[in-house]
Order: C-alpha cells, then sequence, then structure tokens
C-alpha cells in the first residue's frame, strides 16, 4: 500500500511511467572525489610587463649591433676607436650579442609561460654583467686620455648609463625569480588540487 500512497495522494503521476534519474547532492569536503580543481593563478603582471619591456629593448639593441658592426667594417677598429684594445672591442660587441639574443629568447619563453626561459634569462644576466664590466673597463681607459671638463661630462654621463644599467639588471632578475616562484607554484597547486589521499578517502566512504 505504501508504494501507491503517492500516486492516490497525486493523482497526475501515472505508475507506468519509467523511473526517473535523480541528482543527488554530492557533499563538499576534503575527501569529495568530485571536488573541482583548484584555480590557476594568473602570471603576475609584474613579469609581463618586465618580459615586454626587454623584448622591446632587445630588438633596439641589436640594431644598434648591426649598425655598429657595419661601421666597424666600413672605418676599421684603429679608426672607431684608437685608444681602445682591438680586442676589448670585439669583447664588447661579442657581449652585446649575448644580451641581446639570450635576453630576447628568455623573455619570449616566460611571456609563452615556458620555465626554460629561466635558466636563459639568468644566461642574460650574467652576460649583462661582463657588458658592464667591459664598458666600465672601456671607461677607465678613455678617461686618460680626456681633460677638464670633458673628462667630467663623460664619467657622469657613463655613471648614469651604469645606475641604469645595473637596476635594470636587478629588475630583470627579480622578475625571474618571481616567474619562477609562480611557476612552481601553478606545479603544486595542480598537484595537491586531487591528491591520492581524497580517492581513498572517498572509497572508504562508499565502502
Amino acid at each position: 500500500m505504501s508504494n501507491y500512497s503517492s500516486y492516490d495522494s497525486n493523482p497526475s503521476v501515472n505508475p507506468y511511467d519509467s523511473p526517473r534519474e535523480v541528482e543527488v547532492a554530492r557533499p563538499v569536503g576534503s575527501g569529495d572525489l568530485y571536488a573541482a580543481p583548484a584555480r590557476r593563478r594568473a602570471r603576475p603582471t609584474f613579469c609581463g610587463m618586465v618580459f615586454i619591456t626587454d623584448i622591446i629593448i632587445c630588438i633596439l639593441r641589436a640594431l644598434v649591433l648591426v649598425f655598429a658592426i657595419y661601421g666597424l667594417r666600413l672605418i676599421g677598429v684603429a679608426r672607431a676607436a684608437p685608444e681602445l684594445p682591438d680586442w676589448m672591442v670585439y669583447t664588447e660587441l661579442g657581449t652585446m650579442a649575448g644580451v641581446a639574443l639570450l635576453g630576447l629568447i628568455a623573455s619570449a619563453m616566460m611571456l609563452a609561460n615556458l620555465r626554460m626561459g629561466v635558466a636563459v634569462g639568468w644566461l642574460a644576466v650574467v652576460a649583462t654583467a661582463l657588458s658592464i664590466i667591459m664598458v666600465t673597463a672601456e671607461v677607465l681607459v678613455k678617461v686618460k686620455q680626456l681633460e677638464g671638463s670633458v673628462a667630467a661630462g663623460y664619467m657622469i654621463g657613463m655613471s648614469i648609463s651604469f645606475v641604469f644599467r645595473v637596476a635594470y639588471c636587478v629588475m630583470y632578475g627579480w622578475a625571474l625569480s618571481t616567474f619562477d616562484e609562480w611557476f612552481v607554484s601553478q606545479g603544486r597547486e595542480e598537484a595537491l588540487s586531487r591528491p591520492v589521499s581524497r580517492y581513498v578517502d572517498s572509497w572508504d566512504r562508499l565502502g
């Protein structure tokens, strides 16, 4: 009788209809088998801005390098920089090429969220440090051949450039560290979103 009591109370229900599917609310908790994975965090805006800026700077640096090499081929190293030894000029060009190439590759890879770009980026930082050292050595050589106010103005201009390059190098290194921490955190969140313990917990409840 209890099976037909619902039909008696509700005449519109046909007792010969096929059974309907009932949606069962799934409990949400630490052991929920169907819990949604943790939402990924977006890449820090600071990193994106630094990498885009670096790509632009690297392209400009590459253009300057091309014109510098072309000029050296036309007039020669001895006429372009008579006060500097040839090896110093070529070393500066080599470090400039390394900074432009490595920085461009690293920033493009990290904009594509590839962690390998961090390692390439640190190589670019090393190349930048070598370039700064070479430029500083050239300044020390050139300033000995200048006199009075010309030498003072030259030192002031190169000092400003030195501070700017060091500050940018530090900022880029900070962006590399921030990107690497963000990338690792994404992997950890994904690993912790559905751990094995959840499945074991859920199967224990079902059993």
